[in-house]
Order: structure tokens, then C-alpha cells, then sequence
């Protein structure tokens, strides 16, 4: 089904968009936590740090679902899509509602930003990590050469997070 012909561009185009929109989350939540701790190398090195942990334990998770039937593996996946929708959406509501508890909380202000960056960022990274290795290892199912659909995902999963990148930081969001 799932490994051959449009299916293939579809699964990899969807990996390019994903990549792009996890990196606009992890811009702008450079924006959206300064007014409750400021912006400086702390905020973001907790920002990176939370976004990359999301992503590291979503690609681990995102691999066991990879080892279910194409058909089951693209369900889950599709669900993990919408929570990563609806995580990214609430993580201002997070920010708001935990920013002053977690600010009073930690005596260290390199605590209070990165739990202020955990609760906010967190789970949106986890579950925007988990498509990754479901569509790579579907794409590659039935492929005579899945060496060259796994590069192929791999190099348009970067290119959609270059293009977000230089879309976002030249033109968009401006200050």
C-alpha cells in the first residue's frame, strides 16, 4: 500500500511540512515565554534543550509504532498529529496559567525557565517527533530502495526546517 508510487511523496512531503512546523513552535516560543522570564542564552538554551528532549523521546516512541502494520502505524500517527496540534495550541494557556507558580516555585531563575519551558513545549515536541520514523519506515516498506526513501526523508525533513527557518526569521513574525 503505502511504499510505493504517490503514497511515497505524500509520507515525505508530510515529514518536510512537520519538520517546518516544529521549528516555527520552537521560534516562537522564544516570543511567547519572554514577557514571563525574559529573553537570554538561559531562555534559549532551555527552549533548545526542552524541544530536542520532545523530539528525542517522540522519534523513540514514533519507532515502536513503526514496528505495527503500515495501516495501524499511520492510525496512531495521525492521532499523534492532532495532539501535537492541540499541545501547540494550549501552550500559551500553559505559559499563562503556570508561569507565576513556576516563577515563585524555583529560587534558581534557570529552573523556573526551563519547567516554564517543559510544560509549555514539552509534549508539542514529543508528539511532533513521533511522525518521523513512522513515515520513514513506511515509506520504506515495499521500496527496492529504502536507503534512498530514508536520505530522501531525512533531506526534505531539514529542508522543510531550512525553509521555515528563512520564511519565518526574514519575513514573517516581524517585531
Amino acid at each position: 500500500m503505502a511504499g510505493t508510487g504517490k503514497y511515497l511523496w505524500i509520507m515525505v512531503l508530510l515529514q518536510a511540512a512537520i519538520s517546518a512546523s516544529s521549528l516555527v513552535v520552537e521560534i516562537v516560543a522564544g516570543r511567547m515565554i519572554a514577557p514571563y522570564v525574559g529573553m537570554s542564552l538561559y531562555t534559549w538554551t532551555a527552549i533548545i534543550a526542552v524541544v530536542l528532549a520532545g523530539f528525542s523521546v517522540g522519534h523513540w516512541w514514533g519507532g515502536r509504532i513503526a514496528a505495527h502494520d503500515s495501516q495501524n502505524a499511520l492510525r496512531q500517527t495521525a492521532w499523534t498529529m492532532v495532539a501535537a496540534a492541540l499541545t501547540t495550541a494550549a501552550a500559551s494557556l500553559m505559559l499563562h496559567g503556570f508561569a507565576g507558580p513556576l516563577i515563585e516555585a524555583f529560587s534558581h531563575p534557570l529552573a523556573a525557565i526551563t519547567a516554564l519551558s517543559m510544560v509549555a513545549f514539552f509534549l508539542p515536541s514529543l508528539f511532533a517527533g513521533i511522525p518521523a520514523p513512522v513515515l520513514t519506515v513506511v515509506a520504506m516498506r515495499g521500496h527496492s530502495q529504502s536507503e534512498r526513501v530514508s536520505g530522501l526523508c531525512l533531506q526534505l525533513g531539514r529542508l522543510g526546517r531550512f525553509l521555515a527557518l528563512c520564511l519565518q526569521g526574514f519575513s514573517l513574525f516581524r517585531a
